[in-house]
């Protein structure tokens, strides 16, 4: 008759594990794509950047911000622009020239340059136990 009792109690009553603290943080995280010009020429478009979200954290994307670097032989640049922000993606448009060719059609080298978004990533993640 305890056992019934026993068991009764405890179908009517589960015990659940304790709940885990967790505390807000955030964090960078980095897209980038390679862009390359020929001289008298013109790059540019809409890149479609995205990153990796875990669920374990609750990751969320707050806001994205883009720029360019590693820019080599490139001139008359425009953005990069971060349009619109959903979900785990963004979209950047950039554009920029190639160098002209100068007197005597010679080209001082193909251009360059990386389109880099900087994604602000808010997670929870466990306090550790004291």
């Amino acid at each position: 008759d305890s056992y019934i009792a026993l068991r009764n109690v405890v179908l009517k009553t589960p015990i659940e594990p304790e709940a885990v603290k967790t505390q807000t943080e955030t964090v960078n995280r980095r897209w980038e794509s390679y862009q390359a010009v020929d001289c008298n020429h013109t790059n540019s478009g809409t890149l479609t950047a995205s990153v990796s979200l875990d669920p374990n954290y609750q990751e969320s994307v707050i806001t994205a911000s883009a720029g360019l670097e590693s820019a080599d032989n490139i001139q008359r640049i425009t953005g990069p622009t971060i349009g619109k922000v959903s979900g785990n993606t963004a979209t950047v448009t950039y554009g920029f020239n190639g160098k002209d060719r100068d007197a005597f059609g010679n080209c001082p080298g193909g251009g360059h340059a990386k389109v880099v978004v900087t994604f602000v990533v808010q997670r929870q993640v466990p306090v550790p136990k004291q």
